[in-house]
This record gives structure tokens, C-alpha cells and sequence, in this order.
């Protein structure tokens, strides 16, 4: 993260506050405190290297996240913790969820989209999606039948 911070022109004496204020975002400040960071993270569990990738990608303060299956590869119980950190309120960016399943999609997302074949073919608010699609492919989709 400091790397990163650095490679964009953070001076130095900016970088520790920057880097513990992405730390904090991730909600891994205080998990991580007493730990050095200069070993990529290989000591840190699956679950905190997860919210360490987030932070990393907060670090340059994009205007939109893109993240792909956040949850993916991760238990239940930390799947969780990413998807509580995710619903904090965005204040200076959006997030996009490519969620690894619908259930995941209704806990975390105001809003959703499904593209179909290259198609996008419904747009709204995930509960009024999840709950009476429009398109014969988004209720498709829901139902399991496809994807």
C-alpha cells in the first residue's frame, strides 16, 4: 500500500496516515497493527488478505471499484466480514459487485444489473429484480436455470 501510495506521488510524511486510513477502511488497522508489512501479506489469514487487497485498491481513492467476486474463495464467516465492509457507506466512491451468487447480490448491492450474452438485460434496484424480474433473463437467471 505505501509502495502504491508512493508510486503516486504521496510525500512521505503523508504516507504513514495515508495507509493506516486505508487500513481503517478495509477495517484491518487494528487486526494488523503489530504485524510488519513488508512480506506481501503471506502471514496474514485468507480473510485479512482479502481486506488487504480492498485497502490496496482504496489507496489511489478511484471513483469506482470493480470487484469480482470479492467472496469467492474465502469461508462463510469471512465472506461476511467482506460483505458488512462493502455495505459502508461510499462516500467518495461507487462500488461494482460481480457477486458469486444471487444471495450474495441481495446482501450487499442497492442496485443491479444482469447481462446476458454480451446484453444488458435489466437494470433496477436488486429487491425489485430479485424479487420480480422483468426480463425472461434476469427470472432465468434468479430461478438458476441459467449461469
Amino acid at each position: 500500500m505505501a509502495r502504491d501510495a508512493r508510486r503516486h506521488g504521496l510525500p512521505g510524511a503523508a504516507l504513514v496516515g495515508h495507509v493506516e486510513h486505508c487500513l481503517r477502511r478495509a477495517t484491518l488497522c487494528d487486526a494488523v497493527r503489530d504485524v510488519r508489512m513488508t512480506k506481501d501479506g503471506i502471514d496474514l489469514s485468507g480473510r485479512q488478505q482479502q481486506r488487504r487487497c480492498i485497502g490496496r485498491a482504496l489507496s489511489p481513492r478511484p471513483e469506482v471499484l470493480l470487484m469480482d467476486e470479492p467472496t469467492g474463495s474465502i469461508d462463510p464467516i469471512a465472506a461476511t466480514a467482506i460483505g458488512d465492509l462493502l455495505l459502508r457507506p461510499k462516500v467518495d466512491h461507487s462500488i461494482l459487485v460481480m457477486p458469486h451468487s444471487t444471495m450474495e447480490a441481495r446482501r450487499i448491492s442497492g442496485r443491479a444489473a444482469l447481462l446476458h450474452l454480451g446484453r444488458l438485460a435489466e437494470v433496477g434496484p436488486t429487491g425489485a429484480i430479485c424479487g420480480g424480474a422483468r426480463s425472461p433473463e434476469a427470472r432465468a437467471f434468479i430461478a438458476g436455470r441459467i449461469g
